[in-house]
């Protein structure tokens, strides 16, 4: 979503995206109280009070009103479009107009950013069920993908991947990274999230996003999160860690890589299935005890075992 913006020689300034709007008011290069303006808003209106920031845009923001407030401003003509008199031209700004050391970012789309998380679980998945095996665990209700428990060690290992490399294996196969809103290196690139961060963020992630993996709740959560995307650009989790994930470029074709993302989790499907092998009896009976009919379906789809040899 484009948004635009009055600075203090009332010159209209823009398009940015939302990630950039919440960075420029966190830094105080802007207020909130900056009159501003996006498709589908009434006219300009402070940043706080548009739609796509009012939800992250709180009282702790900056207030510097650099214009009279009370000097009106050209009302709309159009809508969807923003008003052009005594504003600069509409289009977008080129590579060359960006000011010096100014990142510009790519926004990944929702698809793109599911895919990603459903490969790094995917894999993080086969590395659980890996350890197990070469430790020969008994089987428990614990290690199953639909108990919270079972994910407790990726709130670990994906902030310390975002910390020290600034992405995830799902992330990277995308190009995606993460990184903080606002705060820039020497080279002028944003600044990897810290472990502290990256944590909030990963546990937000699983409350949120994933739904902690109870029942069908994360098919909710999941719906809710793609809405917000849609709507404002970003999710509660990069706003509220103070994060932004953005594509490297030069920005890739999702096609490709969405169907090598498939053989991925295709391939840790298979492993799974083979990692789970010595559990089958364990969890059969499991499975009988609480459900019978299930689980005599269940042994009924198995192959029968050769009848043992008589002595």
């Amino acid at each position: 979503m484009d948004i635009y913006w009055i600075d203090k020689e009332r010159k209209r300034c823009g398009p940015a995206t939302v990630p950039d709007m919440i960075s420029k008011v966190r830094t105080g290069e802007l207020s909130a109280e900056t009159l501003g303006w996006h498709a589908g808003a009434v006219g300009w209106v402070p940043l706080r009070d548009l739609p796509a920031l009012t939800d992250f845009l709180t009282e702790r923001a900056p207030k510097h009103i650099t214009y009279d407030p009370n000097d009106p401003m050209p009302e709309l003509d159009d809508r969807d479009t923003p008003p052009t008199m005594d504003m600069r031209p509409a289009e977008a700004p080129t590579e060359a107009d960006m000011p010096q050391g100014v990142e510009r970012l790519y926004l990944p789309s929702p698809g793109v950013r599911l895919m990603a998380r459903l490969v790094d679980m995917s894999l993080y998945t086969v590395l659980v069920y890996f350890v197990l095996y070469v430790q020969h665990a008994p089987f428990n209700l614990a290690y199953l993908p639909s108990n919270p428990l079972f994910w407790l060690g990726m709130l670990v290992l994906e902030p310390l991947l975002l910390c020290t490399c600034g992405t995830t294996p799902g992330k990277a196969l995308f190009r995606l990274r993460v990184r903080m809103m606002g705060a820039r290196m020497q080279d002028g690139q944003l600044a990897r999230l810290s472990f502290g961060r990256a944590f909030a963020r990963t546990l937000l992630v699983f409350v949120l996003g994933l739904g902690m993996m109870l029942s069908i709740l994360p098919i909710f959560t999941m719906l809710f999160s793609r809405w917000q995307m849609r709507r404002q650009g970003v999710t509660v989790w990069d706003v509220r860690t103070g994060a932004v994930q953005d594509c490297k470029p030069p920005v890739p074709s999702a096609g490709m890589r969405t169907v090598m993302a498939v053989i991925i989790m295709f391939c840790c499907l298979q492993c799974t299935s083979f990692l789970m092998q010595p559990w089958t009896p364990a969890m059969l009976d499991a499975i009988t005890e609480q459900n019978p009919d299930l689980g005599a379906k269940l042994r009924s789809l198995l192959p029968e075992e050769p009848p043992s040899p008589e002595k």
